[in-house]
């Protein structure tokens, strides 16, 4: 939630500094003129250069925040997959040798790699959530702004949904599904 709050923030922030850099008598309106009197500008060339400095540094802390968010999810799913691992080799190595003789060998092989998508899966999952958040305050700041613009992009990405859906997700699947039966045949055979 921090990170798409930053995200917002930085990016709402380049529109209102570009109009204000190609138009500074903005800077005599209402909310400008609050910030301007608030901090005791003596120009406005001055104002501009203190607020694009001010934008850099927003840029400069949402990149650092988002890659400490990005490290974090990585580090909470590879903590995941170390703690599986580790419960998963105990359970084995409390088994008998007889267990090994039964039982087919490749299984183990697909746990171990199963942890390993397990770690990929948590951290995607942790990345897709913030942007799922972003991407909701964002539409939310632009309807605010300009809900005709708006609703057409939504419109046009409903249709593109739609398309993905009925025509390139089916094929994906069936893509998927012939890859899995490979793999699982070559497993088999490897054991």
């Amino acid at each position: 939630i921090a990170a798409s709050i930053l995200e917002t923030v930085t990016i709402s922030s380049i529109f209102p500094f570009m109009s204000l850099v190609s138009n500074p008598e903005q800077i005599y309106g209402k909310y400008y003129k609050i910030l301007y009197d608030l901090f005791g500008f003596s120009s406005p060339v001055h104002f501009i250069v203190m607020l694009g400095i001010v934008i850099i540094v927003l840029f400069i802390i949402k990149t650092i925040f988002n890659t400490f968010s990005t490290y974090v999810a990585y580090s909470f799913g590879n903590d995941v997959v170390k703690n599986t691992k580790t419960k998963l080799l105990t359970h084995f190595l409390h088994q008998k040798y007889i267990y090994y003789l039964r039982d087919n060998r490749s299984s183990i092989s697909e746990l171990h790699n199963s942890a390993n998508h397990l770690s990929n899966a948590i951290s995607s999952l942790a990345i897709i959530i913030t942007e799922i958040f972003i991407v909701v305050i964002m539409y939310i700041v632009l309807m605010i702004f300009n809900w005709k613009i708006m609703t057409a992009i939504t419109l046009f990405l409903l249709v593109n949904i739609v398309i993905v859906q009925k025509v390139i997700q089916p094929r994906l699947k069936n893509i998927s599904s012939n890859t899995w039966s490979s793999l699982a045949l070559s497993h088999k055979f490897l054991s």
